[in-house]
Parts: C-alpha cells; structure tokens; sequence
C-alpha cells in the first residue's frame, strides 16, 4: 500500500512524493510528534473514540524558510526569472493546443500571454484565502481579466504539455523552490512551512523519527530489552533461592546482558547515524591497516557495513580495558567511574564461572549467592542506565 508525504506553506501544497520522501530545507531538529484525539476529527473513524492519533510532521517558521532559500539562491528576483522562462514555454504550449482544441483554449489564450507575474500572484492569494475552490460567487468580486486567469489556473487538465510547471494551478515556475518563494510573497507572518510525514512513518516507509521516537521514551529500546532480561533472572532467582550452581549461572548471565545491550547499542549507532560510523571506522584498528586503491572504493563502501558488524560482532563487550575507551571516542559516552572496580570483579567473577567451571585461579571454587545476584543486578542495571541516559541524550544531535 502507498504511502505519501507532502510539503505545505500555510496549508498549500509545495511537494508531494509517494513512499519516500525529500527532506528539502528542513532540519531533523525541527522534527515534531504531536497527537490529537479521534474525537476532533471531521470525518468518522473505525478508531475507537478515546484513541490518540500520533502526526509525524516537520515545521519551519516562514521567515526560516525565506532566509534558507535566499542563501540558496531563491528569492523574488530569482523567482521573475524562472516565471519568464517557464512563461515563455506555457505561451508556446498554448501555440501548439490552439490548433488542436481551438475552442478550449481561445478563451483564456490573450489573457494568459499577457499576464505578469503579478497577476498570477494575486490569483494565487484568491485561491488561497477561498480555500482553493474559487466559485462564480468569489470570481464576481475580481476584474475580468483576473477572472479569466483564474479559471485558467482552476481548470483541471486544459492543456498539455512535456515541460510542466514545478509550481501547483500551473503557476510559472522551473522549482520547488521558486513556488515556495511565489507562496511566500502571499503568506502571512508567524504561520509554518510543514513537511508531514505521518503516513510514511506508520506504513513504515521511513525510520527518520525513530530516534526522536525513543528520545521520548523513559530509555533506549535497547534497555528495554535488557531490562526484561534481568526481570527474568530474577524470576529464575525464586525456583531455587538456596541453590549455589543457579547463583552462579544467573551471575554470569547478568553480564551477558550488560554485553548484549552493549554491543546491539553500539551496532545500532554505528550503522545508523554517519558522523558515528566515520569515528568508528577512524578509531578501530581493523580498520585503519586496511588498504585499497581508488578502483575498489565502490566495492569497499558497498560492503562497509558488513565489515563494520563482523568487527562489532567480535568484541569483548566485557573487556573493561578497551570497551569504554570504545565507547568515549565513537559515542561520546562514559562508563560511571565509581563503579568501575566492582564491574572489573564482577567480570573477572563471570569469567571463572564461565572458562573454569567456577573456581579462581587458585582452584578455589567461587562461592556465589543469590544474595550476590540481587547486587550484581543493582550494580550492572545503574552501570547500563548511566550509559543509556548519555546514549538517549545525544539522539537528536545533529551528524
């Protein structure tokens, strides 16, 4: 099913694009997830009527928009220029369909040729202010010339041509751009440029709100996750609460999730977000003794990010000597200090469960307690939220 996107300046339409969508002059800062109720809706709905409707949208104040275009090269002056020349193409258009629809077009022909940009403008405010339905009622309140122009500008397919405007109700114009400053020059202040892209977020077209999604979140969905993984480790804690081989395999699975969440977190990053992922590849070894002339860079980037998970994929997220450096020069993320020599136990604790069957290396055995998990857990679980709030913190940075 398609799904479509659209840019409006004051409720009228700039672009629209089907299952993608452009970007264009706007700033992942300027992102907004609003909700409203079904109940405020003007058409019925199969949603029950207490449900909360979620709109994904961008806006940009006019004057923004103005201000951004203008360093871009589209202003007024640059408007006339681009309304001349698709003027000029429009005329020679209507040239060709005299003689094939003399009837359809002679009654628009003198007035269109001569029109200014002006006038074009004038009949865009019209539109604008009747809603963009113009009925012989408002057409009556014009001069006569305008009244032409605007049928001509209303009328559905009364022409054809291979060189069609960028701008909507066959408004001269070469770009997007160029109707965005003809709009502008009839838009009132304090009023927003939106780009909405709820459709394609809920038919899951784009991941562009994902982080801003999660930024709203009390924690990372990664956290989430290991969350319910300690959720079940305590409940395995209660099948056997006295039972010292239980203990020390829950003990050691406390980690593994702490190395779980580490490792899917940084993948995510990495791969997601390119200023991440060029700090990543400058800061890992792998990566800087790899070489290749310039006619493997197409191939070399194509397979970029598996190389990047094969080398993820082989960490040791438990290494307390390496995973926080890690973690400071990709993610700007820092492990809590003061709990830096209890993790270095705990870990070095995981390791003789796991490689020497639970004993140290003097052949003692390790003795664990379920009263050691329960800290274990406390600890791990303050280690995790301190490095997921700093991981939630920079989501909405700009790369």
């Amino acid at each position: 099913m398609s799904s479509w996107s659209g840019i409006s300046l004051d409720g009228m339409a700039i672009l629209e694009t089907q299952n993608y969508f452009h970007e264009w002059y706007f700033r992942k800062s300027e992102r907004i997830i609003g909700n409203f109720g079904v109940h405020e809706l003007e058409h019925e709905s199969h949603l029950p009527p207490d449900a909360i409707i979620n709109t994904y949208t961008y806006r940009m104040p006019i004057e923004t928009l103005r201000r951004r275009l203008d360093l871009a090269g589209y202003n007024y002056a640059a408007l006339e220029q681009e309304f001349k020349e698709q003027h000029f193409q429009l005329v020679s258009d209507l040239d060709d369909m005299l003689e094939l629809a003399p009837s359809r077009i002679e009654p628009f022909y003198d007035v269109v040729k001569n029109s200014t940009i002006k006038q074009w403008l004038n009949c865009l405010r019209i539109i604008k202010e009747n809603g963009r339905s113009v009925t012989s009622l408002e057409l009556g309140k014009v001069d006569k010339e305008l009244q032409k122009l605007l049928q001509f500008m209303m009328g559905v397919d009364l022409y054809f041509t291979n060189h069609p405007t960028c701008g909507d109700f066959d408004f001269p114009c070469r770009t997007e751009e160029g109707y965005a400053v003809a709009l502008l020059e009839i838009t009132p202040a304090n009023t927003y440029c939106i780009l909405d892209v709820t459709e394609l977020v809920e038919g899951g077209w784009t991941e562009a709100f994902d982080d801003l999604i999660e930024y709203h979140r009390d924690f990372t969905r990664f956290y989430d996750v290991f969350s319910s993984s300690l959720i079940d480790i305590q409940s395995l804690m209660n099948l056997a609460p006295h039972n010292e081989t239980l203990a020390r395999l829950l003990y050691a699975a406390i980690i593994t999730a702490m190395e779980t969440y580490l490792s899917d977190t940084l993948k995510k990053q990495v791969l997601s977000r390119e200023a991440i992922k060029r700090r990543f590849i400058k800061n890992h070894d792998f990566f800087k003794k790899e070489k290749f002339t310039l006619s493997e860079i197409y191939e070399k980037t194509a397979s970029i990010n598996e190389a990047i998970i094969s080398e993820i994929d082989k960490m040791s997220f438990h290494n307390l000597s390496r995973i926080p450096a890690l973690y400071g020069s990709v993610l700007a993320t820092t492990f809590p200090s003061n709990r830096l020599p209890e993790l270095k136990i705990a870990i070095d604790n995981r390791h003789d469960i796991v490689h020497r069957n639970g004993k140290d290396t003097t052949n003692k055995p390790l003795k664990i307690l379920m009263d050691d998990v329960s800290a274990l857990i406390v600890l791990i679980d303050e280690t995790v939220r301190y490095i997921d709030k700093q991981i939630k913190d920079g989501l909405l940075d700009d790369d």
